[in-house]
């Protein structure tokens, strides 16, 4: 993933647009990788702190059908 569709899905989120049918887990992997060449600390914080793969082994089930690609 580019910084250029880090900045895409950021503003999704921002503005409240559908996400749902990203591969989120995807999202989050590239995010903590671009953390980790910015920042070692910020990568360990991120690691440590973020919250986004217990919600996401809790959402519902999504079918590969319904994941776009990046």
């Amino acid at each position: 993933m580019s910084t250029a569709d880090f900045d895409l899905v950021a503003n999704w989120i921002a503005h409240h647009e559908p996400v749902h049918r990203r591969d989120l887990s995807r999202d989050h992997a590239d995010l903590l990788e671009l953390a980790g060449w910015i920042c070692e600390d910020c990568h360990a914080w991120i690691a440590t702190n973020s919250r986004t793969l217990a919600v996401l082994a809790v959402r519902p089930n999504v079918t590969a059908t319904d994941v776009v690609a990046a």
